[in-house]
């Protein structure tokens, strides 16, 4: 797969993959446990924002196909995002200082301090960038195989332009001779 195919797709599975790291980066360096809600929110009204600022490749097509791009997802539904965030950084969380548990010392922050603050932000402004990114890249592409595809199609109806119209093989019957 060529690297200009491939690199929306990286930075889309990038910019996911920030918060996971960024809770595994929490759990080993023992910080408090409020650092899941916060970073499952963060991730959840980050992907929100994204797709209302800077919409995905999917929604440019859409547009350029003349059909109506499908909106971000409404603000009340995100609930159950958060959740999954919550529940799936979690258990990622635990784990993680569970396995941290075998080789140090461990025990957890009890308040956030600006540590667990910087990790947020830091998580945050790079998975903005990352999505930026890609919705950047997503719609030159998409605008790019949109060109690609009208000028196929414009070669194809000049080339028709210039054969004859068509010829029709087979029997031409007369229908009087039919009759008889």
């Amino acid at each position: 797969m060529p690297i200009s195919l491939a690199l929306p797709i990286f930075l889309r599975l990038a910019a996911a993959l920030v918060f996971v790291v960024a809770v595994i980066v929490a759990g080993v360096m023992n910080r408090s446990i409020m650092m899941v809600p916060l970073l499952a929110g963060a991730a959840t009204l980050t992907q929100w924002l994204l797709a209302r600022i800077a919409p995905g490749p999917m929604a440019s097509l859409q547009s350029s196909l003349g059909g109506a791009p499908q909106g971000p997802v409404p603000l009340n539904r995100l609930g159950g995002r958060f959740i999954a965030g919550v529940f799936g950084y979690g258990l990622l969380f635990i784990l993680t200082v569970f396995i941290s548990a075998l080789f140090k010392e461990t025990e957890l922050e009890r308040i956030l301090t600006r540590t667990d603050l910087s990790i947020l932000a830091i998580a945050t402004g790079l998975a903005i960038l990352l999505s930026l990114l890609n919705a950047h890249f997503g719609s030159k592409q998409v605008a790019g195989m949109m060109g690609d595809l009208e000028a196929t199609f414009a070669d194809m109806q000049r080339q028709q332009e210039r054969e004859e119209a068509f010829t029709v093989e087979g029997e031409m019957i007369d229908p009087e001779d039919q009759r008889s």
